[in-house]
């Protein structure tokens, strides 16, 4: 697993914003990003799904129509909404496995993931070859 880390530009400026906001600082939050090898066909399947609880988003794919680079989730870091959204996981169809993987997430205060064919490495899950 690894952290998407911002790309550090010196981009002028091109909007006419008060001189306050070109010193703004944001805030960040870590983003585990895995490759699909480590969930099941039917949890892929399931990850692009909209309405599945907890995903944030789909990032637009580089080639239309080729799929999607990455689905994004939201791991809540709250004990009882947590165990409210893996209740709805597994409601909607996730396997147990994937279950696991939001376990470790949250267990490691991790808020959010990206799934991906070409995303990262986690150590000790085992992976799915389809």
């Amino acid at each position: 697993m690894f952290i998407l880390k911002p790309i550090k530009q010196n981009i002028e400026m091109k909007t006419n914003a008060s001189p306050k906001s070109k010193k703004v600082k944001f805030e960040t939050y870590q983003v585990a990003d895995l490759s699909t090898k480590y969930i099941t066909k039917e949890d892929g399947l399931l990850i692009g799904e909209k309405d599945a609880p907890g995903h944030v988003g789909s990032v637009d794919p580089a080639v239309p129509g080729e799929g999607s680079p990455g689905d994004f989730f939201a791991v809540q870091s709250d004990d009882e909404v947590f165990r409210k959204q893996m209740a709805d996981l597994k409601k909607f169809g996730f396997s147990e496995h994937f279950l696991h993987i939001f376990e470790t997430l949250h267990a490691q205060g991790i808020p959010y993931v990206r799934f991906d064919g070409d995303g990262g490495e986690a150590d000790g899950l085992p992976f799915f070859d389809w």
